[in-house]
């Protein structure tokens, strides 16, 4: 260092003691190998014979142990001459399991440790130098003595489990009965050779529904399940065979080496081998909120299931899976859970409480997978209504035909009533409808088709970059309003270049391509300071690829600064090479900047400083001059480097500032490196950086879909408000009349004031800059308590609160922290924000997939349901459908429609679209529409079959043979209108239903071809054991080619005009309210408030005056 306060080239030199860094250093005596030999077997013996007395002993004591611990019922006995045995085997750790989980067992003192030393000496006991790690070639080996890093789950439930539940349908059950009663009526009646067909039939039909909703309910437990195992694994960075890696959680072993940064879960339990700040949330152990900081003295221990808050730091693990202290609560209160749960599923089955405390303390025992996702709760309200509805039109039914029943029979004395039927089988074949009528006209498909939707688009979604965390995600994209993203690496490529620098007086405006002119016309002196500066300030490490050239790895702005260095002539290690780190003060979101303390080998102190340009230069007081040494910053010098920073920040670069300060030696014989903070005043302004951070490929066209599908796409960043605005405009998010703010102004403000000032221009308000976590976490709630759909972007440890708040929390798999992850609902696996864009057409997908479904499932019931009551009622007539056909149709509507519909592929028209409100009717006015228009074309067609059959077919009624063929070609003109209703209901609006994409849905098509395939079965070939008759080709013509007419017919359906709210209250869920007239409402009611509140706080003055 110069006298006027210039750094020059320095480097870093470690002592005992210090801790340096993710990177630790252990320190290493050469030994002959046959002193390391005969150490080795020294300590095999000397295990061995101490391991063999304490199994003496502990054998005494096995019988005396609680048996309240049901993960640790193995006698410590047998499992110590286990490890004895493994000893002898090759196993040569001196420390055994049981060891390291006391030494680890809460509350965790230092006393514990002090038995085996310091960390370091862990280390060793465990065979790991931590400079290198462990040895691929070890870990299985250690795998087998120690221990797997993986929990034991409870089993998952098998296939003949979901058959249980299918059977658990009390409607099914009823009809079971039923099928049982009509067997026995039937063999009673009419013999063994006519009467089963009736109950078997019933029967058979009843154990398809069975079998095949249990199919379909395994194979998406199989498809949530592999989600659920990708959102749970995690990649570590560990050092392994002397280089770092990226090692799945479940692959960590006992003497693993993890480097730990801010936001990181801790995977396992271990010991602190180097740190700097460390800070970590103990809260989900411990139970206390304060965070603890560690180090590797007063306090080196961490736990599994912790959280790193701020610092970074290595640790050495010593316990994994059952053998950490998460792991021992996990496998013993497994078994509690389970029994907890059940007895929740029984209070709310016998209503003792409601499924709003049951979600709570599921949610609280950890148990969440089962929960419904808001849409399903809404369609489960949904079919509850309708399914009263059609429990009515049974019960009318069935009244009807008992009625009929009892005067034509009994009244009238029509022996031919019931067509030689008993009486008995009349009884339990009209309470068999009455049953079946239930079946079909109850939506158990709505959920089914929630449920397919999602687990098929939560596969195409991860196929598309997105990995969804929570179900509910995918269906609240599809409503989003808002969508609030961060900048760096999600709007921009993360691929940051230093473009322009302000060194010493000069201004170099194409740094990227020639530095020859900043070595020409800068002091050596200064070149020097501002290489020391940003070298020692800095977390970057340089290592090589494969092909020779350089691999960086550590943060884009620090690896840009870094770049930077080296095009001035850096050399990253000699510069590091003979200074001792004594601080560091970690980059985060809230200072804005970064602070390193080091020692010169002169025995010099000097702070290094980097950061947002405008708050680091407000600390400086002087700044590097070209004369070589510095001059005080004036208010002029200021002001010339403030109009530089607004130039760069106008071509939308970010703007570091870099200087440093010594320290003097008063000031560090009283500094406390654990609660003292770097000195951050009287700095030397070295270096402005003008950092380019490209806008990503196709974000600004993926912004321009959200605008057009009335999405308000929000940036809030870090950078000052001249570079967001200017990066904002290249991204199309900053329109002509939109609004910019910097975070300072909006925190200043009270709720009231935000939603007065920015209520009715909500929209415009599109950029926040120079933003905390805090204030990311205060716009969401804000646009929420608005009635807004929010999904919000977000990296790191601050943002955790931002992302739980949102509808939709949105992390980034890439540079996003552990801690951002597991608070977020979806996580970005390529950190674009086009992914988003997608991920939004995805959940307007399942949106409009359900409502296909809906409008196509309505329609079957309102139609089932109208013939079958008509038929019943109308003097003369009978119910058309037998209770296998209505379970083949319930089966077609229910399962095969909600897979055909269900699975659809998203369309750009669904962008086109203004998003789906929070309260808006699941049921529209368009989908009415299509219901009734094919409701109506459809009954006119069977009520004329029904009614007229007779005369058209020339048919005999009286005649049962022709009666029955007369009932299946009503069957299978109904069957077929369903079928063709199908292909209409594949898109609500669109007249030309085989457009783009129906040849090329494959499943789709198989459904309708199983479909048909099926009815011809059934019709030609089931026979009395479907109520069915074999119809000639004329009659399979004609009852297929009118159920063709439906496809002309949804043409016709979808030209009349649709005006007005949806009809028929019974199936709305709820009335939308305009977004305008809710903002409009919400101004008033927080200005009455205002005013109420100023009424009061002058009678208080009044008051306080008297």
């Amino acid at each position: 260092m110069s006298s006027d306060g210039s750094a020059y080239e320095v480097g870093r030199a470690e002592e005992p003691g210090t801790t340096s860094g993710p990177e630790f250093r252990s320190r290493s005596a050469s030994q002959s190998r046959r002193n390391k030999d005969n150490w080795k077997k020294a300590v095999l013996v000397l295990n061995a014979a101490r391991r063999f007395r304490e199994a003496g002993g502990r054998v005494a004591k096995a019988k005396d142990e609680s048996a309240g611990s049901e993960a640790s019922k193995t006698p410590r006995a047998s499992q110590d001459l286990r490890e004895v045995m493994d000893i002898e085997s090759g196993y040569d750790f001196a420390v055994s399991p049981e060891e390291l989980v006391d030494l680890l067992s809460l509350p965790c003192e230092i006393e514990n440790l002090s038995k085996f030393g310091t960390p370091a000496d862990v280390a060793r006991k465990l065979n790991v130098n931590p400079a290198s790690g462990v040895q691929t070639k070890d870990v299985q080996k250690r795998v087998d003595y120690f221990g797997s890093n993986v929990v034991p789950q409870p089993p998952h439930k098998k296939f003949w489990a979901y058959v249980w539940d299918a059977c658990q349908d009390v409607t099914l059950i009823i009809l079971m009965f039923c099928a049982v009663a009509s067997l026995i009526a039937g063999l009673a009646a009419e013999g063994v050779e006519e009467g089963w067909y009736d109950g078997v039939g019933i029967t058979v039909a009843i154990i398809a529904v069975i079998l095949i909703t249990a199919v379909q309910d395994y194979r998406q437990d199989l498809q949530f399940r592999e989600l659920d195992a990708k959102t749970k694994d995690i990649l570590l960075h560990v050092t392994r065979d002397g280089s770092a890696s990226e090692v799945s959680i479940t692959q960590i072993v006992v003497g693993e080496i993890v480097n730990l940064s801010a936001g990181d879960q801790i995977p396992a339990d271990g010991l602190v081998l180097s740190s700097q700040a460390l800070e970590v949330d103990e809260s989900s152990m411990t139970g206390e909120s304060d965070l603890v900081k560690k180090d590797t003295t007063k306090d080196p221990f961490l736990l599994s299931g912790t959280k790193v808050t701020d610092g970074y730091g290595a640790m050495l693990v010593t316990g994994v899976g059952v053998n950490t202290e998460w792991g021992k609560l996990m496998t013993v209160d497994s078994a509690a859970n389970e029994k907890a749960m059940e007895r929740l599923d029984a209070q709310l089955e016998a209503g003792e409480i409601t499924k709003e405390e049951w979600d709570e303390k599921k949610e609280e025992l950890g148990t969440t997978e089962d929960q419904e996702t808001p849409l399903q709760v809404r369609l489960n309200d949904m079919a509850t209504r309708i399914g009263k509805g059609g429990l009515t039109v049974a019960i009318l039914v069935l009244l009807v035909r008992i009625a009929k029943f009892l005067v034509y029979k009994y009244g009238s004395g029509n022996e031919s009533y019931g067509h030689g039927k008993s009486d008995s089988e009349l009884l339990v074949h009209d309470i068999s409808i009455a049953v079946t009528i239930v079946v079909v006209a109850v939506p158990e498909g709505l959920p089914l088709a929630v449920t397919l939707s999602l687990a098929y688009s939560m596969q195409k979604m991860y196929d598309d970059n997105s990995l969804v965390r929570r179900l509910k995600a995918c269906e609240a994209m599809g409503g989003a309003t808002n969508i609030c993203s961060d900048k760096t690496g999600t709007l921009t490529t993360n691929r940051m270049t230093v473009v322009q620098a302000w060194l010493a007086g000069k201004l170099f405006k194409d740094q990227e391509k020639d530095c020859s002119d900043v070595k020409g016309e800068v002091p050596e002196n200064i070149t020097r300071d501002a290489i020391a500066s940003i070298c020692l300030n800095s977390e970057v490490q340089v290592s090589a690829n494969d092909d020779g050239s350089p691999l960086y790895t550590g943060k884009a702005t620090e690896i840009a600064l870094v770049k930077y260095a080296l095009q001035l002539g850096a050399n990253l290690d000699e510069v590091r090479g003979k200074y001792e780190v004594v601080k560091v003060e970690p980059f985060n979101s809230a200072k804005k900047k970064m602070g390193t303390l080091c020692r010169a080998e002169d025995g010099k102190h000097y702070a290094f400083w980097k950061g947002a340009s405008e708050i680091v230069l407000d600390q400086c007081n002087r700044v590097a001059m070209q004369s070589g040494g510095s001059s005080k910053l004036t208010a002029e010098l200021r002001s010339g480097l403030a109009g530089t920073i607004q130039g760069m920040a106008e071509g939308s670069l970010r703007t570091i500032c870099v200087a440093f300060r010594e320290v003097d030696s008063k000031f560090m014989s009283k500094f406390d490196a654990e609660e003292d903070e770097i000195p951050s005043d009287g700095l030397v302004c070295l270096t402005i950086t003008g950092i380019k951070d490209p806008c990503r490929p196709g974000v600004p066209e993926a912004v321009k879909k959200c605008q057009n599908a009335g999405i308000v796409v929000r940036m809030i960043t870090g950078d000052n408000i001249t570079t967001a605005k200017a990066i904002a405009r290249e991204c199309n998010i900053l329109t002509e009349d939109g609004l910019a703010i910097e975070g300072k102004e909006f925190r200043t403000m009270s709720y009231a004031e935000r939603i007065k000032r920015f209520g009715p221009k909500l929209e415009r308000m599109q950029v926040m800059a120079r933003s905390s976590p805090t204030d990311k976490f205060d716009l969401v709630h804000m646009l929420r308590s608005l009635d807004e759909v929010v999904a919000v972007t977000g990296d790191g440890t601050n943002d955790a609160r931002a992302l739980r708040e949102a509808d939709i929390g949105c992390s980034m798999g890439i540079t996003g922290t552990e801690v951002a992850k597991q608070s977020s609902d979806i996580v970005i696996l390529d950190d674009n924000f086009t992914t988003i864009v997608t991920m939004v057409r995805w959940g307007r997908c399942i949106y409009n997939n359900i409502q296909k479904f809906l409008a196509f499932q309505l329609t079957v019931n309102v139609v089932a349901l109208s013939i079958n009551f008509v038929g019943a009622v109308v003097p003369g007539a009978d119910p058309p459908f037998s209770p296998v056909q209505l379970l083949w149709v319930n089966m077609i509507m229910d399962s095969m429609g909600a897979l055909a519909l269900g699975t659809e592929d998203p369309t750009e028209a669904l962008m086109d679209q203004d998003p789906v409100g929070r309260h808006d009717s699941l049921v529209t006015p368009v989908m009415w529409r299509n219901i009734l228009g094919q409701a109506a074309f459809q009954l006119i067609v069977l009520f004329i079959f029904l009614f007229e059959g007779e005369q058209l077919f020339n048919l005999d009624k009286d005649d049962d043979h022709e009666l029955t063929i007369l009932n299946t070609i009503i069957f299978n003109c109904f069957v077929f209108c369903q079928i063709f209703n199908e292909m209409n209901a594949r898109d609500l609006t669109k007249i030309n239903v085989f457009g783009k994409g129906f040849f090329g849905n494959r499943l789709f098509l198989g459904i309708i071809a199983i479909s048909c395939v099926f009815q011809v079965i059934i019709v030609e070939f089931f026979g009395r054991g479907a109520s069915v008759a074999s119809l000639s080709w004329k009659q399979w013509l004609i009852s297929v080619g009118i159920a063709a007419i439906t496809l002309p017919m949804g043409v016709v359906v979808k030209l009349l005009p649709v005006g007005g709210k949806g009809a028929w209250s019974i199936f709305q869920d709820g009335e939308g309210e305009g977004k305008q007239n809710y903002l409009e409402k919400r101004v008033t009611e927080l200005e009455n408030e205002l005013g109420e509140l100023k009424d009061k706080m002058a009678e208080i003055l009044a008051i306080k005056a008297k």
